[in-house]
């Protein structure tokens, strides 16, 4: 996954907070940093505009940038 790849959710724990992001919201990654565990966080502008944070194993690419 890169910054501009559009992106589906697939797996999230429950939120306390709104707007209680669910699975099957879609987005554009638009800033990535890697942890020190090796995993990766992506920030994610959604479709209705909210920008929300996820690792790498809540979602999938569903068209690449190019």
């Amino acid at each position: 996954m890169k910054i501009g790849d559009a992106v589906k959710v697939t797996d999230i724990h429950p939120s306390p907070f709104p707007p209680y992001n669910g699975t099957g919201r879609t987005g554009i990654i638009i800033d990535e940093i890697e942890l020190n565990d090796g995993f990766s966080e992506y920030e994610v502008l959604m479709e209705d505009g909210d920008v929300m944070w996820y690792n790498d194993l809540m979602l999938k690419v569903i068209s690449e940038s190019r």
